[in-house]
């Protein structure tokens, strides 16, 4: 079982000094850390079958084309044409696939779920890097093995900082206003658009724990999306003060223009409506889905399970959160999806929403016929093992 280990500092001081405003590096975080997986064991991994990765080669493998970027899933001889230094392997969403993970998330949990993204794992022979770049959100970088160089710095940066003509956004240059070397165990965090750059200074792994921060034009775009047909031509553009326009019939008109605006804000005007399309998108997940239903076949046959002591995982490819609506009733969201609930499953639904481990401990107070059915129908849908 991990525990961050925050030394004179707590959660709420991180949120209330450093989240969002600036970095931070906790020495020994995780003391004694051991990685979950082995440099090997990762590039087997980016070879299968839709797991998404990619390689970034500085020279190429020609020797002549900068940060050359190769996707996945790898090839295996793709490794034995890569040079001795200077590349990166990076396997995204590795969450989805090593079970262990999911207790170094829980480490963050003073963090809203519906924040976190995926966990990143990357490798890099002596030298390796992906160049000096920034992020559009928050990342912990826990060193799980080896040693990486990270030099950071805080100033705007535009596209015309940027190499030109490659595939991947990395500045030319960085003048970096402070440095650090972390070894295992070690925990870097940075805030959205702090320039970094981490050199291997030998074979090390490092896991990216990514929370994102959706912008506000993909959040009222997730809303248009999740509204219906229905609701959508409802909110037709109308003009039945329409006069006669002096200037002639070229103009848009301030009336126009105030029209078009009412008819957005009609869009908006529901606002528990509103909280519900954005709870499917921010549950909505763009990835691929790993989910196994567990062979249970009855919601009696799952608490007789659980009361023998056993415990259910939650998938790491479930995205599930939850809603309060105006009468205080709990509203479930999961992959993008409203869920409907009966009222007495509403106790479980912050249990199930914010433990990743399930024991009859955390779910017999509140569990009853219509819970039951509610815990068995999600494991019947994959979301546990």
């Amino acid at each position: 079982m991990f525990e961050l280990n925050w030394g004179e500092l707590s959660p709420e001081q991180f949120l209330k000094d450093y989240w969002q405003k600036k970095p931070l590096l906790i020495r020994q975080a995780f003391p004694d850390f051991e990685s979950i997986i082995a440099p090997d064991e990762l590039a087997g991994l980016s070879c299968e079958e839709g797991v998404e990765s990619r390689i970034l080669i500085e020279q190429g493998l020609d020797k002549q084309t900068p940060w050359q970027v190769i996707h996945g899933p790898q090839q295996e001889n793709i490794f034995e044409q890569l040079p001795k230094t200077n590349w990166t392997l990076l396997v995204q969403e590795a969450n989805q696939y090593l079970d262990e993970l999911g207790e170094l998330i829980d480490c963050f949990n003073f963090i809203p779920n519906w924040r976190f993204d995926d966990v990143m794992i990357s490798y890099a022979p002596k030298h390796g890097s992906v160049g000096p770049h920034t992020d559009q959100y928050d990342v912990f970088l826990l060193q799980a093995y080896g040693q990486r160089h990270w030099h950071i710095a805080d100033y705007p940066t535009t596209d015309s900082d940027l190499i030109e003509n490659i595939e991947s956004k990395i500045l030319k240059e960085l003048k970096p206003e402070q440095d650090w070397v972390l070894n295992p165990g070690d925990l870097l965090y940075l805030p959205p658009n702090i320039i970094h750059h981490g050199i291997a200074l030998n074979d090390c792994l490092t896991y990216s724990f990514g929370y994102r921060a959706p912008t506000a034009v993909d959040t009222l775009s997730s809303i248009i999306e999740f509204l219906d047909d229905n609701e959508v031509k409802n909110y037709r553009y109308v003009d039945p003060d329409l006069k006669l326009n002096p200037h002639g019939n070229g103009e848009i008109t301030r009336e126009a223009f105030q029209h078009l605006i009412n008819n957005m804000r009609g869009l908006l005007n529901n606002e528990e409506k509103i909280r519900e399309l954005l709870a499917c998108y921010l549950t909505d997940t763009p990835h691929q889905l790993y989910l196994t239903e567990l062979d249970f076949h009855s919601p009696e046959q799952l608490l007789d399970y659980l009361k023998q002591g056993n415990q259910l995982q939650r998938s790491e490819a479930a995205r599930i959160a939850f809603t309060q609506k105006n009468n205080g009733t709990y509203q479930f969201f999961m992959n993008g999806d409203k869920v409907e609930t009966a009222i007495e499953v509403n106790e479980l639904i912050p249990i199930i929403c914010g433990e990743r481990f399930l024991t009859i401990k955390k779910v017999e107070s509140c569990l009853n016929d219509k819970s039951q059915e509610f815990l068995f129908k999600l494991i019947k849908q994959g979301i546990y093992h």
